[in-house]
């Protein structure tokens, strides 16, 4: 009996333990420990401008992602490491933009317009 009791005790601390880590977790949820970056693509006249491609690169200038500019010219990136990115922007017709050292903290959002 003091083997199946003690068996019971060790199993709720373990529950209990898993409930406290689980609890824990939730409290440190990716959004809260990354960031993101987002933005608009304009011409120089104030114009959205859809379908622009927008390449996000790490530090080191490897690519991370690619997205399209949607009907009011905005793109985003989110759940990013904090560190620093660069952008850059290829439309036809249009000459292409980047931003360098653009820095990502956890929990923030910082804005870029692209004309």
């Amino acid at each position: 009996n003091r083997v199946l009791v003690r068996s019971r005790a060790y199993a709720a601390m373990g529950a209990i333990a898993a409930m406290s880590l689980a609890t824990g977790l939730e409290a440190a949820s990716p959004a809260k420990l990354s960031g993101a970056i987002v933005g608009e693509v304009r011409s120089a006249t104030g114009v959205a401008q859809m379908g622009a491609t927008v390449f996000l690169f790490n530090r080191y200038d490897q690519l991370v992602r690619k997205v399209l500019s949607n009907e009011n010219g905005g793109f985003g990136f989110d759940f990013l490491t904090p560190d620093l990115y660069s952008i850059r922007v290829q439309l036809a017709s249009f000459v292409p933009a980047e931003r360098k050292n653009i820095s990502v903290q956890a929990g923030g959002q910082s804005f870029l317009t692209i004309q």
